[in-house]
């Protein structure tokens, strides 16, 4: 049976490739979304292993490492299929406070011969209203399997307005998801990389209050490093849960837009890199972009990375890609004779912080 269902996720993933990408990944949503999309999920045997678990302030205990990133569910419509494909916690989004439709298309590219993708949506979202409608609905257990909500801003609201849209979003969505995910970062909304401040952040902290505490930021990896850095030091010291490393890497060719997938692996652990200079440990960090492998994964894990998020790879290996990964990593534990993958965060590091 477990070879039948991987051989018809395959023809799933082939046949999807066939379409043009923003097509595809709408069609993959939408069968995702669909009762008989969410049986077939439900089939998918997914690896436990105690040493696998890891936690994460604001978010909790994970069965394993592995999430799924912001932009595959960007409006909450496949939450249920996605926990049953074995994502351990979901960043949905990015969702804005009005609904729009994004840049014009074509907005997507997919680059199977380097496994990435470019994007430039541009913050395409059904609008927190329809959002809070669906988890609602949903009533969604996120002990299991918890939702995060990426926070962005409507394209027309002025800069100096931004963090409005931010408080706005988390407001409406507070009780309903158990984490936040500023997003400063994305390329792709005029000016939005531009509020990475010190400033900024700390005009929200303000806004967010006790919630603070389960609130994280997402950086981009195209910064100076002292500029980076900064930013770094005024996360740990305005109390955010912490650092998602990072989004997308800005191009110009052969798309303009945000580059994902293997090319990026090298700059994405580079952020994990600088980062730990600054807070030693003591900061946790989502490792996002280049991973591929188990081995990607227990990379990010040593240069700090309590759990890690993917998106392209699952648009390249198709359902069972988080089972593969979870597999390869236990695989390298076994050789390596790991205990935990606690025990081996941040050993990229000399004197790293012991656990």
């Amino acid at each position: 049976m477990t070879r039948i269902l991987e051989s018809l996720g395959d023809l799933a993933t082939m046949a999807l490739r066939r379409l043009p990408p923003e097509l595809a990944h709408d069609a993959g949503v939408a069968a995702l979304a669909s009762v008989a999309g969410q049986r077939l999920a439900q089939l998918v045997s997914v690896p436990q292993d105690s040493r696998l678990q890891v936690v994460l302030p604001g978010i909790g205990k994970l069965q394993h490492p592995v999430g799924l990133a912001a932009g595959f569910d960007k409006d909450a419509r496949a939450i249920p299929s996605l926990a049953a494909l074995g994502f351990s916690y979901i960043e949905v989004g990015a969702v804005t406070p009005r609904p729009q439709p994004g840049n014009p298309k074509p907005r997507l590219f997919r680059y199977p011969g380097e496994g990435s993708l470019i994007n430039r949506m541009g913050f395409n979202s059904a609008g927190v209203d329809t959002i809070q409608q669906r988890l609602v609905q949903l009533g969604w257990d996120n002990e299991a399997c918890p939702i995060g909500i990426n926070l962005g801003k409507n394209k027309d609201t002025p800069l100096e307005e931004a963090h409005r849209d931010y408080l706005t979003v988390q407001d409406k969505l507070r009780n309903l998801a158990r984490f936040f995910v500023v997003n400063v970062s994305s390329p792709n909304t005029p000016g939005l990389r531009s509020l990475a401040t010190p400033a900024f952040l700390k005009e929200l902290a303000s806004g967010f209050g006790d919630d603070l505490r389960r609130v994280w930021v997402k950086f981009d990896p195209d910064m100076e490093k002292p500029v980076f850095q900064d930013l770094v030091s005024a996360v740990a010291q305005l109390g955010y849960a912490g650092l998602v490393l990072c989004n997308t890497h800005r191009v110009e060719r052969p798309e303009p837009g945000g580059l994902s997938g293997r090319p990026v692996l090298n700059l994405a652990n580079q952020a994990l890199t600088w980062a730990w200079e600054v807070h030693r440990g003591s900061t946790p960090m989502i490792g996002v972009g280049g991973i591929m492998t188990g081995k990607d994964v227990l990379n990010k894990v040593a240069l700090g990375a309590t759990a890690v998020q993917i998106y392209t790879s699952f648009v390249y290996s198709g359902p069972w890609v988080v089972a593969r990964i979870l597999n390869e990593i236990r695989e390298s534990m076994d050789q390596a004779d790991i205990s935990s993958l606690e025990s081996m965060r941040g050993s990229a590091y000399s004197g790293h912080v012991s656990k």
